[in-house]
């Protein structure tokens, strides 16, 4: 079967939080370079500033995998992204992944808003858009549970990206990733829901 297309980030540490990502179409390309090392987690490569060692080089204590939409968009892919995840788990890696929503689920939300309403206040698009993720995050760690692995699923605010007010366009202001050091560091795989924080002031879930 073919590869599920994602990214995929190492680092020889444990970065201070797993990058979030919007929704896409998955069609991402594996980070590469040298064995001497890259800026895996450079903002340039959309990581956070640590540096990493390409994948396939050199020993990574931390793989951090990011898969799009099309990656996860029905049952048979998202049993197929399971297994690379719980493949690369038992390769001796930690692993955190970010996911997007399965296919065209956020597409799909925002016309049903649309529908509803043709000018939706900002909270509550934010509050729909964002269950997109939350159900792709959630069928995946139980596909990985099914393999013999643990996962533990993560909505942008367990993850702790803390973000500012601004529904549909919010920036992110502090990241406190503790619920996912603890799961690494219990050999569960986190898997975060991309797209998505909590505002700092007003606590309502916000999308990026």
């Amino acid at each position: 079967s073919p590869t599920p297309c994602c990214s995929t980030w190492a680092s020889a540490k444990p970065p201070a939080s797993p990058t979030p990502f919007p929704p896409d179409s998955g069609e991402s390309e594996q980070a590469g370079g040298d064995c001497g090392g890259s800026d895996a987690f450079s903002p340039e490569s959309g990581g956070n500033g640590e540096r990493g060692a390409a994948v396939g080089c050199a020993l990574v204590s931390l793989i951090v995998q990011k898969y799009g939409g099309s990656s996860v968009a029905d049952a048979t892919s998202v049993k197929r992204v399971a297994r690379r995840i719980v493949d690369t788990k038992k390769a001796g890696n930690d692993v955190v992944v970010v996911v997007s929503a399965m296919g065209d689920t956020t597409d799909e939300l925002l016309d049903l808003a649309n529908e509803v309403s043709p000018l939706p206040p900002g909270r509550e698009l934010d509050m729909l858009l964002t269950a997109g993720e939350r159900i792709s995050m959630a069928v995946l760690a139980m596909a990985i549970h099914d393999l013999g692995a643990e996962a533990r699923s993560y909505t942008g605010s367990q993850a702790g990206l803390i973000t500012d007010s601004a529904h549909g366009a919010a920036r992110i202001i502090d990241v406190t990733p503790g619920r996912i050091s603890e799961a690494i560091e219990q050999g569960a795989i986190p898997i975060v829901a991309g797209f998505q924080g909590v505002a700092q002031d007003s606590k309502d879930i916000t999308t990026l």
